[in-house]
């Protein structure tokens, strides 16, 4: 359940700052942003499915 909202609040909070992003007139085109946007979804996932930590990459 915690993952979940976890998640669900990341998942938010980069649809909100990609509206903001895209709402101002800037050099960042929307191509790049889906693509950004879907590789850190794919690192979330895959952090979620394996059970990294952050313990587990930078040690104590």
């Amino acid at each position: 359940m915690k993952n979940n909202i976890i998640a669900t609040t990341v998942l938010l909070g980069v649809l909100a700052a990609a509206v903001k992003l895209l709402s101002v007139r800037s050099p960042v085109s929307v191509d790049s942003v889906v693509g950004y946007g879907c590789i850190l979804m794919l690192l979330g996932l895959a952090a979620m499915e394996y059970r990294i930590t952050w313990k587990q990459l930078f040690g104590r």
